[in-house]
This record gives structure tokens, C-alpha cells and sequence, in this order.
């Protein structure tokens, strides 16, 4: 067949399925009906659809949107040069090998995952990181520690954490104790100094045990706060408790072998007197010395049985009683007094003694003599010269006591007062002598509780006699007065102008009673 143009050939303006195509490839003239090289050609596109999907998940695969890349498989890369590089596992693992370990100080390797995506914004725990973003966070938070031997925070920035070097009680003014070793990290960007601790973390590393000399775990109590009971921060160990009860006033002990001993408060406890060869005067001590009063308790025995013989007599100081007296004498074989004080007073638990007390025909005496030492003020006012304490509630109705006191008074002109006080009030005083000179006195007054049963009136009559001078005279009929009271005072005072010019020099009570 000759050569035949194709575009000399007739056009169809119609055709059917079974009509033939007419097709020259390669000089080669071939025939197809219409049906079949429509179904060839689909069958062509398809495939060729399908190799350009196929094409398009690959390049999906291996190429990165420039905006919200996603991966759905670890991603490689090359180690990071400039600060927008996308950094890689590796090289953060690298900026935190060392430096972050788990509680029990293991190093921690394979730290970082990435699985999602880059933003600008970084927010989620997976997203990956750039260079710049990582090195910027390291610099914050892990840092090269530098040595720090000054007792003050150093200028840092945040982050920044230092070594310390040397040991202060008080650090920096926080009552932080550092020694060698301990850590300071920076919170804040900080100009430092002295009052620069809320910008700084003090991290105490070297905690142990603690000692009297060493803060640790806890302060270990030192004999004072043991002794004071001065200290709620620190803590007593079974050892120190030991010698704490040894030393208390229910289990120390000390033995009395001279024949007086002014007793201290570190004497309380039992005291073990030794009566063998002689009697033993034992002095207290003023109540008001005292630094802790209530838990200074005396337990004092006879340790020789021989008290019967040689006398243990207990004495105050200053203007202290036992029991409303000034001594207490044990003087049975082997006896013993439990000694204790309560709002200024020493009482007594017990005992096989007795009080320094005489008594005859219903009434008994108490006695107290001074040292003929004046009483005096350098300005006018009140002065204490002698004291009673006297349990009232012992008396029944028509029952009381007698006063008798002495003394003498100065060679000069200024006044002079003297007054019994009973329980806050004055009775008896001179009004009508107010300015005696070189004259001894005499007070004496009667004190009877009433019939009264609700326990206040009393009867009170008596009088102060200066030589040769008539008698100042006192008559109180409903004086009131608590009979009441286990503890009343009874008081001699003065009241003077000059200095040195009334003296007491007796004081007694005579119980009156049925």
C-alpha cells in the first residue's frame, strides 16, 4: 500500500463501536475498532494515574513542607553549625551528658524522643528543636560550675551555679549553714550581695547526722539548751536524755559531809546528808535566783540514821519560808523531806522533821530574830523589814494569833514609821510619836478570827510603844482579813525619810489556839 497521509484522508462526522480505526505506526498500517483502542486507552491512563500516586507519597516521604512539617519516622541529620539549624538528638544528648541524672546519681542516656513537628512557637514536649532554641535552654539551666568562697551571693545570671568553698555558719545573713561542697544556684538574674537571696537556691549537700559542733539532718541539743530547755529546734538523743534524768531533780545526788552546805539550784535532786559526827545546817537558795524555778525540787535523807543525835536543819535565804517558817529540822533517825517551791514559797512533802516551832498550852511560836541590821530607804518609802507566812485557814472562829515585834530607831529628827501589815492591809501603827529619836519600840497586837462563819472579820487590838513615850493604841473590831488564805503575809514595814535610822530586831507570832 502506497504512502497515505493521514490528513488527506476522508473525516467521519460519525461512528460507531465496531467501526476501524486506521493507525500507521512505523510505515506499518494496522486496524483497531473503536471499542478496543478506547479500552487500551483507559486501561493506559489508569496506570499512569496510579505511578503518579505512587510518586506523590514518595515525595511526601522524603520532603519537608516549609510549613508544619510532619514526620511519621525518625528523622537524621548532620550535627548542627549555625543557631537556626535544626539540631539532633545527638547533640543534646552531648550539651546534657554528665549533668542530668536520675535520684540515684546514674547518668541518663537516650533522653529526647522526636516524632511530631517544627513551629516557630515551641509548646509541646516532642516538638523538634532548632540550634538556637536548645543551646539557649542548656545555658539557663545547666551551666559550668564555678568555685564560690565568699560569705555573700556572686553576680550571676539565671542559671548560673556555683561551688562553695569554704564553710559559714550563717550564710549570706539567711541562717543557712554552708560547709565545702554545698551549691548555690541562680533563680533570678542577680547583682548579688549580702540581700540577694530570693534570686539564688541554696542547695546543702553534705547533710549527715548532726553533732553539737555540726548542723545536719537535725541540731543536736547542747548541754545548755538540755539544761535551759531553751531550744524548740533541736533534738535530744537517748544518750544526752541519759544524762539529762542523772542530772534532774528526781534522780541527781549528792552527798553532804561537811556540817553546812549553802545549797545551789544545780544541787536539786536527793541530797544524802551525813549526820555521823556532827548536826548539818543545809541553806536554800533564794527562790528569786532562780532560773528555773519549778523544776528545782530538794529530796534530803538522813543517809547515817543518826539525825536523832545530830540535827539536819534546813534553812532560807533572803525572806523565804518553808511552810510558812523560816528552818525545818529533821531530827528522827533516817528521815527525809521532799522540798519544793511554788509562787515564791518552799513547801514541804512528807518528812520525819519538824518546823522551827515551840509549843505549850494550846499556843506555839514562831520566831524570827534579824541581825540587828537597819532597815532603811533613802527616799520615804516602804521597806519590808520582816515577813510571816502564816497558813489563816488553820484557825477556826475565836481562835488567831499574837504579834510581838522590836527594834530601834535612829538619833535624828526625820519621822518614822512602823506598821503591821496583815494580808495587804495595815493594822497597827505609830501616828502619835512620828518622829522619835534613839528610843527602842515595842509592837504588840492581838489578831482573832471572828464568829463570823463566813470567814472575813476579824478582831485586831494592840499598840507601839516607843521608851517613855506613851503607847500609840489600835482597836479594829470587823477589820477584814480571808481566813481563808493558806499563804498570808504578815509584815513588819518601815517607812522612813533618812537612811540607817529603823532597825528590827524580833519578830513573832504566838498561835493562839483552843
Amino acid at each position: 500500500m502506497a504512502n497515505v497521509k493521514i490528513t488527506n484522508l476522508e473525516r467521519s462526522r460519525a461512528s460507531n463501536n465496531g467501526d476501524l480505526l486506521l493507525i500507521v505506526q512505523n510505515n506499518v498500517t494496522k486496524t483497531i475498532s473503536k471499542n478496543d483502542f478506547i479500552r487500551s486507552l483507559v486501561q493506559d491512563l489508569g496506570n499512569l494515574s496510579d505511578k503518579f500516586s505512587n510518586l506523590q507519597q514518595l515525595v511526601q516521604k522524603s520532603t519537608v513542607k516549609k510549613r508544619a512539617a510532619k514526620f511519621s519516622t525518625a528523622v537524621s541529620g548532620k550535627e548542627p553549625k549555625l543557631d537556626n539549624h535544626l539540631t539532633t538528638k545527638q547533640y543534646v544528648d552531648g550539651q546534657l551528658r554528665g549533668a542530668v541524672k536520675d535520684i540515684k546519681g546514674n547518668q541518663i542516656s537516650n533522653i529526647l524522643k522526636y516524632s511530631s513537628n517544627l513551629q516557630d512557637t515551641i509548646t509541646d514536649a516532642f516538638e523538634i528543636v532548632h540550634k538556637h532554641y536548645v543551646d539557649t535552654q542548656v545555658a539557663k539551666t545547666l551551666k559550668v560550675l564555678s568555685e564560690h568562697s565568699t560569705n555573700s551571693f556572686p553576680a550571676a545570671s539565671e542559671g548560673d551555679t556555683f561551688l562553695l568553698t569554704e564553710s559559714y555558719a550563717n550564710f549570706s545573713n539567711t541562717g543557712v549553714e554552708v560547709t565545702p561542697g554545698d551549691m548555690i544556684i541562680c533563680i533570678n538574674t542577680s547583682a548579688g550581695g549580702q540581700a540577694a537571696s530570693s534570686d539564688f537556691v541554696i542547695l546543702n549537700t553534705n547533710i549527715g547526722f548532726a553533732t553539737e559542733e555540726t548542723a545536719g539532718l537535725f541540731y543536736k541539743a547542747s548541754a545548755s539548751d538540755i539544761l535551759n530547755y531553751n531550744n524548740s529546734l533541736s533534738a535530744i538523743s537517748p544518750s544526752d536524755l541519759k544524762v539529762e534524768k542523772e542530772q534532774s531533780a528526781t534522780y541527781n545526788h549528792i552527798r553532804i559531809s561537811s556540817t553546812s552546805q549553802i545549797l545551789e539550784e544545780k544541787h536539786k535532786g536527793i541530797i544524802g546528808v551525813d549526820t555521823a559526827t556532827a548536826a548539818v545546817t543545809l541553806t536554800l537558795p533564794a527562790i528569786s535566783t532562780l532560773s528555773l524555778s519549778q523544776f528545782c525540787k530538794y529530796i534530803i535523807k538522813d543517809e547515817s540514821n543518826t539525825a536523832s543525835t545530830n540535827n539536819i536543819t534546813i534553812e532560807t535565804s533572803s525572806l523565804d519560808s518553808i511552810d510558812g517558817s523560816k528552818t525545818y529540822v529533821i531530827n528522827t533517825d533516817g528521815g527525809t523531806v521532799e522540798i519544793y517551791n511554788n509562787n515564791g514559797f518552799w513547801y514541804t512533802i512528807g518528812g520525819g522533821g519538824s518546823q522551827s516551832s515551840e509549843t505549850s498550852s494550846g499556843t506555839s511560836f514562831k520566831r524570827y530574830t534579824s541581825d540587828s541590821r537597819l532597815f532603811s530607804t533613802t527616799s520615804t518609802s516602804e521597806v519590808a523589814a520582816k515577813t510571816i507566812i502564816e497558813d489563816l485557814s488553820q484557825y477556826a472562829p475565836g481562835e488567831g494569833f499574837k504579834i510581838y515585834a522590836a527594834g530601834n530607831v535612829g538619833s535624828n529628827s526625820a519621822s518614822k514609821t512602823i506598821k503591821l501589815q496583815l494580808a495587804g492591809s495595815t493594822s497597827v501603827t505609830n501616828t502619835t510619836t512620828g518622829s522619835p529619836t534613839s528610843k527602842g519600840w515595842i509592837l504588840e497586837a492581838t489578831v482573832l478570827r471572828s464568829q463570823d462563819k463566813g470567814g472575813i472579820p476579824a478582831t485586831i487590838f494592840g499598840h507601839i510603844t516607843f521608851d517613855g513615850v506613851a503607847p500609840d493604841t489600835y482597836v479594829a473590831n470587823g477589820f477584814t482579813l480571808d481566813w481563808n488564805e493558806p499563804a498570808a503575809k504578815l509584815v513588819i514595814l518601815t517607812d522612813n525619810s533618812d537612811s540607817g535610822d529603823i532597825s528590827t530586831i524580833a519578830f513573832i507570832l504566838e498561835r493562839i489556839k483552843n
